[in-house]
């Protein structure tokens, strides 16, 4: 069963970026349309990961500083749909519903070409500790 925990207000998205990962579902027509977002407005920036910065697993696309999404515009079909007051057996059901037509895409490799997650989770897949204790400690938070 998925675990939410509500964080809208009266009903309505807080903008509180919990549900933006760097991992969603995505189809070719969204990645074409995110990309040709990208090229018509330049502003659109991400900062690689490196061995001196903190891993992180929100989508690149999340603008703290202003509490909103550079590519709403555009975002991905399930950023649209998903809302955190959704009971969890609606949500799982609109997950198992979008894995059939979609793909897992980490939005910093599709977009940016910042494979740090994919390292991070494919080494703790092959045993990598110190890649599970990060990967750990990052989803005790």
């Amino acid at each position: 069963m998925i675990d939410l925990v509500n964080h809208t207000c009266n009903g309505k998205c807080s903008n509180c970026g919990e549900c933006c990962s760097d991992f969603l579902p995505l189809n070719r027509e969204e990645i074409k349309k995110i990309k040709k977002y990208m090229r018509t407005h330049k502003t659109i920036n991400h900062s690689k990961s490196n061995c001196f910065t903190s891993y992180n697993f929100v989508c690149p696309f999340r603008n703290n500083k202003e509490s909103k999404c550079d590519i709403y515009e555009v975002r991905p079909f399930i950023c649209q749909v998903f809302k955190c007051d959704t009971q969890p057996e609606q949500a799982e059901f609109v997950r198992d519903e979008l894995s059939k037509v979609r793909e897992i895409h980490s939005m910093k490799s599709t977009f940016f070409n910042d494979n740090s997650n994919i390292t991070l989770f494919r080494n703790a897949i092959h045993g990598d500790t110190l890649s599970r204790d990060i990967l750990e400690s990052v989803y005790k938070e």
